[in-house]
């Protein structure tokens, strides 16, 4: 029997290998992509036009194939009314693959990375904008080499990503005012996992482990002997990070023992959502779920969403807090999309699901009123 390995490359997890999908289906050239951006474009496709309201959505991006084989997406946005029915309306549709992009409501703009080759033909996956009102898409960075997720939050983008020349995930923040970028940890002494921005509390929150531990973990893993071939991943121990107003100083608030952080959500009763597990996604773990109280540090019993549907790494939560929305599945099912699930009833309901192809990613922000 063939032994598993895993890669010391910033996809090295799982979950990671979002970086890979950044790099996927993209065409090569920056220019080509632009004018097919424009091209392919069609604007008035539904009621895009908003009243800015303080309200909490969701950007989600759809990839599908085209009649000619090519990979397109369109992007939408979720709300949720009082009674939780979800009002989806298309902002952006049949444009070039980018993963991940977002929406901003309150600007009507679109965010997005896009593969740069520059003249040596190296390349990275840099961040852009897209101009609904003047179709026109401006490239904002230049020293980027993948970007995993995106969050548009007042003069500022955040996302994590990895810088050139780096083998590990950041937390890295671009200024729309002074068009410079900071780097959270430029000395990569962690790997982020997760990003998830609390639409609530005005803050991010961020998993990582330690990049020397991380790969002692994978040394042994791959040099495991032949009698232990079938064990799983141990992971290293995982910190949860709060970035608030100063982001290089962000407030380190739970640590693991050799359990790995498969998600994270923000509540609005100033609670975190935190789900660990034994080893990796990929390897049939042990999942438990608890909330963190972010006035006491201490952790409380949650539901065990992982028993009654297939959950992946995007849960939010609205105001009421009475539902945890995620992208995943009903029991039972191979429909993919926004299920709901009802923690009194424990009932899960799929309440979207993509027409075109599947969701690739979903961001939850909110309009400033």
């Amino acid at each position: 029997m063939r032994k598993n390995h895993i890669n010391r490359t910033i996809g090295m997890f799982a979950v990671t290998a979002m970086v890979i999908l950044n790099l996927y289906g993209c065409s090569d050239k920056k220019e080509e992509n632009t004018q097919q951006l424009e091209a392919n474009t069609q604007y008035e496709t539904e009621n895009t036009e908003y009243e800015v309201e303080s309200t909490e959505y969701m950007s989600i991006t759809e990839n599908f194939d085209d009649m000619s084989g090519e990979m397109l997406s369109d992007i939408r946005i979720l709300d949720l009314d009082s009674t939780g029915n979800i009002k989806s309306t298309l902002v952006l549709e049949d444009y070039p693959q980018h993963s991940p992009s977002v929406y901003d409501k309150q600007n009507d703009l679109i965010y997005y990375s896009e593969r740069v080759y520059d003249d040596d033909n190296d390349y990275g996956d840099q961040l852009f904008s897209y101009i609904r009102e003047t179709k026109e898409s401006v490239q904002l960075t230049d020293n980027i080499y993948a970007i995993n997720y995106i969050y548009p939050v007042g003069d500022y983008v955040y996302m994590l990503g990895a810088m050139q020349g780096t083998h590990y995930l950041t937390i890295i923040k671009y200024d729309l005012n002074t068009k410079e970028l900071s780097v959270f940890d430029n000395d990569g002494k962690w790997n982020f996992d997760l990003l998830v921005y609390d639409v609530y509390g005005d803050r991010f929150y961020a998993t990582a482990c330690d990049v020397k531990e991380q790969e002692d973990c994978t040394e042994a893993y791959n040099s495991r002997p032949e009698e232990q071939e079938d064990d799983n991943f141990i992971p290293p121990d995982y910190t949860v990070f709060e970035f608030g107003n100063d982001f290089y100083n962000p407030k380190q608030i739970l640590h693991t023992e050799n359990k790995y952080i498969r998600r994270i959500g923000a509540t609005s009763e100033n609670k975190l959502f935190v789900t660990f597990a034994d080893t990796l996604p990929v390897m049939n773990p042990t999942y438990e779920s608890h909330y963190l109280d972010l006035k006491t540090d201490k952790l409380e019993d949650a539901p065990d969403i992982d028993n009654a549907a297939y959950v992946t790494e995007f849960v939010y939560f609205f105001p009421d807090d009475s539902k945890i929305y995620f992208i995943g599945s009903e029991p039972e099912s191979d429909t993919r999309g926004l299920c709901s699930y009802d923690t009194e009833s424990k009932a899960v309901k799929l309440l979207y699901k993509s027409d075109v192809g599947d969701i690739n990613n979903c961001f939850m922000l909110k309009c400033a009123s």
